[in-house]
């Protein structure tokens, strides 16, 4: 759990990816969501977005979720950007229990994967 000075929610860390684009805008981009809280989350781009931008934001895992909020932050990280966004209604819950299942399965999907490679000779 990730939580900053003058954050009223606790952030979780999350890798999923997600389809983000402004209200104004048809053009849709695929970006990495770094981590989420019941007030907003923040996410990695390629390119800056400009404060107060109204967006949507779609999560790429079932069930699909469309959240809507306000770029509050956009910092430049070198070769990305990091974009800070507040929600417009606190009603996400579910994004962050996705978040926590697909933390759950990639964490098993893992072990799994370190098992059957460990074991791997006694299968041949």
């Amino acid at each position: 759990m990730i939580m900053h000075e003058g954050r009223k929610y606790v952030r979780h860390p999350a890798s999923v990816p997600i389809e983000v684009w402004k209200f104004s805008q048809t053009e849709h981009n695929i970006q990495q969501l770094n981590n989420v809280g019941l007030g907003g989350l923040s996410f990695e781009s390629e390119v800056a977005w400009e404060i107060d931008s109204m967006i949507a934001i779609r999560v790429l895992m079932e069930p699909l979720i469309v959240l809507r909020g306000k770029v509050v932050w956009c910092h430049n990280k070198g070769d990305h950007f990091e974009v800070g966004v507040q929600f417009w209604e606190l009603q996400n819950e579910v994004v962050e229990e996705v978040c926590q299942i697909e933390i759950y399965q990639k964490l098993i999907r893992e072990m799994v994967s370190s098992e059957w490679n460990n074991n791997e000779d006694e299968f041949l």
